[in-house]
């Protein structure tokens, strides 16, 4: 099975997840992260392994290596090499820890400019997390399902387009008498259940009664659905979906109902199924806006506030935003709505450890802030943000809706106090930054930028630095480089990337051919020298395959063999074949390693 790779880079953002995954299976991932689904067993600064809880336990990896990050998943979406949603769960849970957030005032780490980080949990060496995502990779392929019969991910591919062979079966059938047609659907109908409930849906379409009944047994799903059967769950939606399309510009009122009803019953069967391809979630997104388009054409009676309390309170995944039926709740239904949610949030228990992570409290805060915001309720929003302040992050929310309201010297007090609590979090320092910059205190913002620097030397933090010492910035950036150099005892990899990120070649090619480096920075540094210096970056992706290869998996060979035939283009034979004899001498017990060379033409 292939294992997914991506090109290397220095940072891995939530921008670049949502690009890897999708925007549906990141939105998943974050709930997975926000439920603590994940369990993180060992990690470095390039490695992490561990295993994800879905519909049973999935072993997981994540590993940096010289031809990029590359990742795998023991669960049926990531058969293809996908990123799933428990590899960005995961990667969440690297970087934030088990879920800090407070409920509902989710601190998106775009905006902050956070990276995935990492950290130390618990603290391993590099081999020994590297032994642990070797062993974790080995129970992926030995956990992974090998019977289905169904291709995974298919319920992420786009629906709309049809091969030319469908397009063809299509002409096909038009030509077909339709006694002929009806006698075939028929023959399916009596052989497939699914069919029969599909055609039924079209059949009673136009009666209001009959069609809600037919609903009803089309959506009961038998008892958990596996990943095969959840595929075949949502193919069966896709009749009411259609169905319900149909009678929105005849009965908008009747098709909101039977919206309401179906997704009620469906956030049941989607807690209690095996979603890894994502289908469900898309026909429930469907649904859940033909939702708010028969709202739209068919303004509910106040009482309906009631309903989509409810179904919110269910709604685990953030279907059913407010801000979309707020306007049409109209006055008498907002104060319904408004009664619910905050008699709900003043019956909070304190919160606490154990507490501010239950079903309960989450989606009473995520809706209190909800209805804060659709409200412009500024001392309500203040109250739900404010409900729970052991975390960096949190304290970010309240300075966020701070500036937001263009309470900048209030944010700016905020900000020195959060400072004073969390002293070491690089992150509200840089925020400190901003605050006193704003208020043309430059001197001091330089100051919190350089300890934001000090605490993680990134390249967001870099670029904060350089922007705010100007002129002087010379001065600052030999400083910011002498304490990256001074915290790098066994490798310069650090080092060569902030060189790389500044754009100064010569100096991070200098440092690179005195020090140890990690071979994922060689392919970084090869790859900025390849056009002025091909053989230069030649031998750098030599040092990188040959440093690389002695720990390297099955699965990792093709990417090793690329970089190969990139020296080989760059250098002179002279010196890229005895690096090649050695390799085929050295490891020539690894037939998938000498027919990927071979095939190669090495």
């Amino acid at each position: 099975m292939p294992v997914g790779a991506i090109e290397a880079a220095p940072d891995l953002r939530d921008t670049e997840l949502r690009k890897l995954a999708g925007g549906a299976a990141f939105a998943r991932g974050r709930d997975y992260w926000r439920m603590r689904r994940i369990h993180i067993d060992a990690q470095s600064a390039e490695a992490l392994s561990g295993w994800a809880q879905g519909s049973r336990r999935y072993a997981l990896w994540l590993r940096r290596e010289a031809a990029g990050w590359r990742w795998d998943c023991a669960c049926p979406a990531a058969d293809d090499s996908s990123f799933c949603k428990h590899l960005v769960a995961a990667a969440l849970t690297a970087r934030e820890g088990p879920s800090p957030a407070q409920p509902g005032s989710d601190h998106d780490a775009d905006d902050a400019g956070a990276a995935v980080r990492l950290r130390q949990r618990p603290v391993v060496e590099a081999d020994d997390c590297s032994e642990r995502v070797k062993e974790v990779e080995r129970l992926a392929r030995v956990e992974r399902a090998r019977d289905l019969t169904t291709g995974p991910g298919q319920g992420d591919q786009p629906r709309t387009q049809m091969p030319s062979a469908a397009s063809n079966l299509a002409a096909f059938l038009h030509a077909q008498p339709a006694q002929c047609l009806a006698g075939w659907l028929l023959e399916l109908a009596a052989a497939d259940d699914a069919i029969d409930k599909r055609l039924r849906l079209h059949q009673v379409a136009a009666d209001p009664a009959q069609l809600k009944s037919a609903m009803g047994k089309l959506l009961s799903p038998g008892g958990f659905l596996d990943y095969r059967g959840g595929l075949r769950y949502a193919l069966r939606l896709d009749g009411l979906v259609d169905a319900l399309r149909q009678r929105l510009g005849e009965d908008p009122a009747h098709v909101r109902e039977l919206c309401a009803d179906a997704l009620a019953r469906l956030f049941k069967v989607y807690a209690n199924s095996d979603d890894s391809a994502g289908a469900i979630g898309d026909r429930l997104a469907d649904l859940a806006a033909l939702l708010v388009h028969s709202c739209a054409a068919s303004p509910p009676p106040p009482a309906w506030a009631k309903t989509l309390h409810k179904l919110q309170r269910a709604d685990g995944w953030g279907l059913l935003p407010l801000n979309d039926f707020w306007d049409v709740l109209g006055t008498q239904g907002q104060s319904i709505y408004a009664k619910r949610v905050l008699d709900a949030f003043a019956s909070l228990p304190p919160p606490d450890e154990h507490s501010r992570y239950e079903p309960e409290v989450f989606a009473t805060c995520r809706m209190t802030e909800a209805l804060a915001r659709a409200s412009g309720d500024f001392d309500l929003l203040q109250r739900v943000l404010r409900r729970d302040l052991r975390y960096p992050v949190q304290y970010l929310a309240v300075l966020a809706s701070l500036r937001a309201a263009d309470r900048a010297r209030e944010a700016q007090a905020w900000c020195e106090a959060a400072v004073r609590k969390f002293p070491r979090d690089a992150d509200l320092r840089e925020a400190l930054a901003e605050c006193l910059q704003d208020a043309g205190l430059e001197d001091e913002a330089l100051l919190q930028s350089w300890q934001a620097f000090e605490l993680h030397p990134a390249a967001t933090r870099w670029d904060a630095l350089k922007r705010r010492a100007a002129e002087a910035w010379p001065e600052w950036r030999a400083r910011a480089l002498a304490h990256v150099a001074a915290l790098s005892h066994h490798s310069a990899t650090q080092h060569i990337g902030l060189l790389l990120h500044d754009g100064d070649l010569a100096a991070a090619q200098a440092l690179a051919a005195d020090s140890a480096v990690m071979s994922v920075r060689l392919v970084e540094l090869a790859r900025a020298l390849q056009s002025a210096q091909p053989e230069a970056a030649g031998a750098l992706y030599l040092r990188a395959v040959e440093a690389d290869l002695p720990q390297a998996g099955a699965t990792h060979y093709a990417g090793l063999v690329s970089l190969l035939q990139r020296a080989s283009r760059l250098l002179p034979e002279a010196r890229w074949q005895p690096a090649l004899a050695r390799i085929k001498l050295e490891y020539a017990r690894r037939p998938k390693l000498m027919a990927l060379l071979r095939e190669a033409g090495l």
